[in-house]
């Protein structure tokens, strides 16, 4: 087997060494503030740089791989190892961090007044966004879906979880909730003096309409044999 080839260099501030052993293979650079390392033993390969606030580390081995990077005020770092995959960003006011293993994953950014969280894991899916006064929420767990929204005055809340459904909205003075559950629905809406509520459980229909100085109720209890609907109306 040959030597190693073991190669060291010093030209005013530069210092460069080569070493070769079989399968692994090492460098390192120094000019100035700068520092580079590459090491390379069988799928293993690492990579440190620093030239000023900046340093980049990559490391492989088998399926992982690792990247930091950090300019300033920036800090990004990359791990993959089979189904993971961390990513952390930090640019001044932001933060960016992506984990995904197996059916997982999950990414937070802040910039300024915004934070977003997305996590799955499995059948679940949350997602966080707020941007200035908006917070968005969203929830996915087999058959549950939940979503809020929240910019200025409007919320929205949506919720399934099996046959059920609900909806929350409110903007200004508007609030309109949707719930189904089996056979049952529930629609409220308040606009100005307007609300509106429509329920149906089985075979009852209710609906609450006013606006101004009107107000109008249908209920219908059943459906009867001869197929006509009987409504109650005041």
């Amino acid at each position: 087997m040959d030597q190693p080839d073991i190669v060291v260099v010093d030209k005013g501030q530069r210092t460069a060494v080569v070493v070769d052993k079989g399968q692994r293979t090492a460098v390192v650079v120094d000019k100035g503030q700068r520092t580079a390392v590459v090491v390379d033993k069988g799928q293993r390969t690492a990579v440190v740089v620093d030239k000023g606030q900046r340093t980049a580390v990559v490391v492989d081995k088998g399926q992982r791989t690792v990247v930091v990077v950090d300019k300033g005020q920036r800090t990004a770092v990359v791990v993959d190892k089979g189904q993971s995959t961390a990513v952390v960003v930090d640019k001044g006011q932001k933060t960016a961090v992506v984990v995904d293993k197996g059916q997982r994953t999950v990414v937070v950014v802040d910039k300024g007044q915004r934070t977003a969280v997305v996590v799955d894991k499995g059948q679940r899916t949350a997602v966080v966004v707020d941007k200035g006064q908006r917070t968005v929420v969203v929830v996915d767990k087999g058959q549950r879906t939940a979503v809020v929204v929240d910019k200025g005055q409007r919320t929205a809340v949506v919720v399934d979880k099996g046959q059920r459904t609900a909806v929350v909205v409110d903007k200004g003075q508007r609030t309109a909730v949707v719930v189904d559950k089996g056979q049952r629905t529930a629609v409220v809406v308040d606009k100005g003096q307007r609300t509106a509520v429509v329920v149906d459980k089985g075979q009852r229909t209710v609906v609450v309409v006013d606006k101004g100085q009107r107000t109008a109720v249908v209920v219908d209890v059943a459906i009867p044999s001869d197929g006509n609907i009987r409504k109650k109306r005041t």
